[in-house]
């Protein structure tokens, strides 16, 4: 059997939690929407080519932002991000979460991760912090024929 649980993995998703804040949530979401479908994450990961990583493209197939619980917002209110795609860049989470507390917080607009994905226009990544890795957890894996009990 040619098992691999890093290669042979067809779905991961990751959720990301933060309070909300003063946070602009309706411009977070906006900008999430953005790093939805194919594209070259370069930008939005920490390069390692030690690691033989040469192809930054990567499929994203669903960034959401919700609320954990119903009750009146707040800025003490924890969010939760969850992001579905098949496979990510070493530390591309992180960074993608770092772009978006800044676009929450009015220090950027949503339009820069359009900016950011053409690697064309943007060839060399920007410098900017990377969100914090205690609040990040890989959620779930999927696999071909296995049904976890």
């Amino acid at each position: 059997v040619d098992f691999s649980a890093r290669f042979s993995c067809l779905q991961r998703i990751y959720k990301y939690f933060f309070p909300l804040g003063n946070m602009n949530l309706d411009m977070m979401r906006e900008a999430a929407q953005k790093f939805v479908g194919d594209h070259d994450y370069r930008n939005f990961c920490k390069m390692d080519i030690s690691g033989g990583v040469t192809n930054f493209k990567r499929r994203i197939s669903s960034f959401i932002i919700n609320p954990l619980d119903t009750g009146p917002s707040s800025p003490y209110q924890m969010y939760e991000m969850t992001i579905s795609g098949q496979a990510f860049l070493w530390h591309q989470v992180r960074c993608m979460a770092g772009i978006l507390f800044l676009i929450g917080n009015n220090l950027e607009k949503p339009e820069l991760i359009d900016h950011m994905l053409d690697v064309e226009k943007c060839p060399r990544k920007p410098q900017y912090g990377m969100a914090s890795d205690l609040p990040l957890i890989l959620y779930d894996c999927m696999f071909e024929d296995i049904d976890w009990q």
